[in-house]
């Protein structure tokens, strides 16, 4: 199975991207770094006027793999291999369709979207996950390019991707699952207005007529 990672930098990270790809080289079947603005030579730039959304789509064209794998350029973490490992078993099995360590700053916490335990009380099966460090399943990875990505290109921020992958693996029968053996780190704030980036999520929904609640705690 191919593991292709997708690193995202932008202005003011080149130094962690850096230090993150160096981490996970060797680690990763294939890795590519996908840049808005300043970068090293053999990355991919895309623009400085480029956010998530296209960074997003960039990495959905140039995949090749089984699974895709994506970080955001300012998530650290001393136990990449561990991480890299755990999902790798994970997707041995046929029922994994989207994977991702914990995260220590996420608006998905674990009150909201635990549903169940998955093997150890450390693995649980979820409704949502972050994105800013996540591993998905090809056939999730097809879907998305072939039915919904047609309507991303105006969304700049790319909020929404997310929630629409994680529903389709559950829709499909595949588990969505959060390993809080592992925690990375995610620095709080962002650097956007979130009030856009939720309309452009919205019209987003609304192009691919996906209407979908932004309510995913798994009581609901």
């Amino acid at each position: 199975m191919k593991f292709h990672g997708f690193i995202f930098n932008w202005p003011g990270q080149h130094e962690k991207t850096r230090q993150k790809e160096d981490q996970l080289s060797g680690l990763l079947d294939q890795l590519t770094v996908i840049s808005s603005g300043e970068g090293e030579s053999h990355w991919v730039n895309i623009g400085e006027e480029s956010y998530f959304g296209a960074q997003f789509l960039k990495a959905l064209e140039l995949f090749e793999g089984d699974v895709l794998f994506h970080v955001q350029g300012d998530v650290s973490s001393g136990q990449w291999a561990d991480i890299l490992q755990s999902a790798k078993e994970q997707f041995e099995l046929p029922a994994c369709g989207i994977y991702a360590p914990n995260v220590d700053f996420t608006t998905w916490t674990s009150d909201c979207v635990d549903y169940a335990s998955l093997g150890t009380g450390k693995v649980k099966l979820v409704t949502m996950t972050d994105c800013s460090c996540w591993f998905i399943r090809k056939a999730l990875v097809d879907e998305f390019k072939s039915q919904y990505a047609c309507c991303f290109y105006d969304n700049k921020y790319g909020y929404g991707a997310d929630i629409l992958l994680c529903k389709r693996a559950r829709e499909m029968g595949l588990h969505v699952i959060r390993d809080y053996n592992y925690t990375v780190h995610h620095p709080k704030g962002t650097g956007y207005d979130s009030l856009i980036a939720t309309s452009q999520m919205q019209e987003f929904f609304l192009c691919n007529k996906f209407i979908e609640s932004l309510e995913v705690c798994s009581q609901s």
